[in-house]
């Protein structure tokens, strides 16, 4: 049975890339599904790709130093 932390998407070469769910990362493409499987189960999420999906506005802010703005900000921004 397939372990259902990753999804399995067809490419028009006849290859399969897995993706993990919880960070959205490809892991591995193969012309075999089996052979996924080994690089699934070594698979282990990047802290920095759980930040992202987790937490976009700080990850934007930690990684290119963008500030955060609020929905506040920009009402007052257009009032003012």
């Amino acid at each position: 049975m397939a372990d259902q932390s990753f999804a399995h998407r067809p490419n028009p070469d006849g290859s399969y890339d897995s993706i993990c769910r919880r960070c959205l990362s490809t892991i591995a493409t193969e012309h075999d599904k089996n052979d996924l499987l080994a690089q699934e189960a070594g698979h282990v999420c990047n802290e920095e790709d759980l930040l992202r999906i987790s937490d976009p506005q700080t990850w934007l802010q930690e990684k290119f130093g963008i500030p955060l703005v609020s929905d506040n900000d920009v009402a007052n921004e257009v009032e003012g």
